[in-house]
């Protein structure tokens, strides 16, 4: 896979969960349940999202 391909990938995907988590997920629970609750929940959902992932991608490794 080219590295450009893969790094335009990893952007998307970056913002794309921060966008969802922190903008649009946290202030809603925030706004209903207030902001220890919100930061604390999104924590736990933010984990729960990514317990796929145990095993790091093969296209992380660069070889030296």
């Amino acid at each position: 896979m080219p590295i450009g391909v893969l790094l335009l990938g990893f952007i998307i995907q970056g913002s794309s969960e921060e966008l969802l988590f922190r903008g649009w997920l946290m202030q809603l629970i925030a706004s209903r349940h207030g902001l220890w609750i919100a930061v604390v929940a999104n924590s736990v959902l933010f984990a729960l999202a990514h317990a796929g992932n145990i095993e790091p991608s093969n296209e992380l490794y660069v070889p030296a």
